[in-house]
């Protein structure tokens, strides 16, 4: 009787085991940016990454990942170390170099997108395609493009405030148009403003008045300079601390940023 129970609990234990996912041969990744990070994480495959760089804080649990350098100095030893299959990079952040010397080793890199909402949205369906979860993929994708379409209805026709958001203090550095914050900014029904086509530009005080905006949008952790900043500009213009991790990356939630942004613009 003994032996006929042990052989019953041997034969559970062998289907409850073909019955769970076998992580034994599931790939690895290495995230090189903290949006990326988010964004496996949004598309359930958090477990899947092996590594992420310096300020991957949402959500909690990539705290636990072990760190690579940062985003824009990836610390090429470190990665190796954690034998990823795959990179997960950011085009126009991660080094140029070190993405050709992954590739060299044979690691396969994802370069991660995109400026527009709908860059973004593809972007979401082909990491989620290159992670061996497509159906996540599309369901973010098209959750993602729901949500700001749902925003520029609502917004559709009201007067458009001229925006300008400062990504940074001191020195002072702005939001270009072209940028996903720039984007983003208009799919809320704003108007950003910057000079020039630069992505990401040093402006002064004097540069930042003459652009005439009607909202600063501050997203540098460090101290606003408000007394000189409030002296240089029109006097109708509104400063508002927005939180960098919600409105500063390129991920699923920058829907949530999308939403709080219409709110300042057009409130109900």
């Amino acid at each position: 009787m003994v032996l006929r129970a042990l052989r019953a609990l041997a034969l559970a234990a062998l289907l409850l085991a073909a019955a769970l996912p076998c992580r034994a041969g599931q790939k690895r990744y290495v995230s090189l940016a903290p949006s990326i990070t988010e964004t496996a994480y949004a598309l359930g495959m958090g477990r899947l990454l092996a590594g992420t760089p310096e300020f991957s804080n949402h959500p909690p649990e990539a705290l636990e990942l072990p760190r690579v350098g940062s985003y824009f100095n990836p610390n090429l030893e470190k990665i190796l170390a954690l034998k990823p299959d795959g990179c997960l990079a950011l085009k126009d952040s991660t080094p140029p170099a070190t993405l050709e010397r992954l590739r060299a080793l044979g690691i396969d890199v994802f370069l991660f997108r995109g400026q527009t909402m709908e860059e973004l949205a593809r972007s979401f369906r082909e990491l989620g395609e290159f992670m061996g979860a497509p159906e996540q993929g599309r369901r973010a994708s098209a959750r993602f493009l729901e949500r700001i379409d749902a925003v520029r209805a609502r917004t559709e026709g009201r007067p458009r405030p001229r925006v300008l958001c400062m990504v940074q203090s001191s020195p002072m550095i702005i939001a270009g148009k072209n940028t996903f914050i720039g984007h983003a900014i208009r799919a809320a029904g704003g108007e950003p403003v910057a000079p020039g086509s630069t992505q990401w530009t040093h402006i002064s005080l004097e540069q930042a008045a003459g652009l005439r905006p009607d909202i600063i949008l501050a997203l540098d952790h460090g101290r606003m300079p408000k007394k000189n900043l409030k002296t240089a500009l029109p006097r109708n213009t509104r400063i508002f601390r927005v939180d960098p991790d919600l409105l500063g990356r390129p991920s699923p939630k920058l829907a949530d940023a999308v939403v709080f942004l219409a709110n300042l613009f057009h409130p109900y």
